[in-house]
């Protein structure tokens, strides 16, 4: 996932291409996705709740929708990161 002009702590669009984003599953083995897959949309938000680059840390929340092209919906939710630059 991708998200264009970080520039602080506030929502971003999430912006996916078939080169970043790979998901995969036991439970739902005919749902995977490679990085090279095509998908009929991809779309989601990042939510920037620490932005701080002194201390080197970004952390957030964020959730996207994503459909294979020979599956249902995928919804994932309720996400969190802590990076560490």
């Amino acid at each position: 996932m991708n998200v264009d002009s970080l520039t602080g702590a506030r929502s971003y669009t999430v912006y996916t291409n078939k080169k970043q984003l790979g998901f995969g599953s036991n439970l739902l083995p005919s749902c995977g996705i490679l990085p090279n897959d095509d998908m009929q949309f991809k779309t989601g938000n990042v939510t920037i709740t620490k932005y701080d680059l002194t201390s080197g840390i970004i952390s957030g929340t964020f959730d996207c929708k994503i459909k294979p092209a020979n599956c249902d919906t995928i919804f994932i939710t309720q996400g969190r990161f802590d990076f560490k630059l």
